[in-house]
């Protein structure tokens, strides 16, 4: 995750102080932002790749984490090859199980945090499980057909990079009521977010 990619998901979690957060799609953001939210009670994060989770697992410091492993409901996906094959990336009968357990939770969530698999599945369900004021942010948001369906969201807001042609990086923040520029400063995050591009784009960085 790039700096300005780290600093908006900073900014959001600041300015809304969510109690009950998801993510589908574990790593060093299970360990980080957690301990960044004084209001937090339990940060939800789902894995589907059990050797990445027991990684995770052993990262994971304090209570508020529930990191839960949930692997493919396809048992040959695995086995499949090419970095953006389409049922690698995930398709909802490869992945119903994955994106469907947050349903049992029995919470809305003030925050969703989609960095897995079958991330335009788990969007759709974003919708329906994220609180009122909530906030829905996709990582590697680079990737238009992830936005091809979109639900209702009221206000959303999106930042591509440099690394477009390899469909990796990007942002993409939704509000299913309320206005985005309300809990982040687009104008300021556009500005920079240009700047820090050309930089990275001039030097190759990530």
């Amino acid at each position: 995750m790039r700096t300005r990619e780290l600093d908006i998901i900073n900014e959001v979690l600041y300015n809304i102080q969510p109690e009950y957060c998801l993510e589908w799609g574990s790593g060093l953001s299970t360990v980080y932002f957690p301990n960044q939210i004084p209001s937090l009670k339990t940060w939800y994060a789902l894995e589907h790749h059990k050797g990445w989770f027991e990684n995770v697992q052993r990262m994971i410091t304090g209570e508020k984490v529930n990191l839960q492993l949930v692997e493919p409901d396809d048992p040959d996906h695995f086995k499949l090859t090419g970095k953006y094959n389409p049922k690698r990336e995930g398709l909802f009968e490869d992945f119903k199980t994955y994106i469907l357990t947050p349903k049992n939770f029995g919470h809305r969530f003030d925050f969703i945090f989609i960095d897995g698999r079958a991330r335009k599945e788990c969007l759709k369900i974003a919708f329906e499980l994220v609180s009122e004021n909530g906030v829905v942010v996709v990582h590697d948001a680079n990737r238009d057909d992830y936005f091809t369906e979109l639900p209702s969201f009221s206000s959303w807001f999106r930042l591509t990079d440099y690394r477009n042609h390899r469909k990796e990086g990007g942002i993409w923040i939704g509000r299913k009521h309320g206005r985005v520029e309300e809990i982040l400063r687009t104008d300021l995050h556009t500005q920079l977010w240009k700047q820090h591009n050309l930089v990275a784009k001039l030097f190759f960085l990530r």
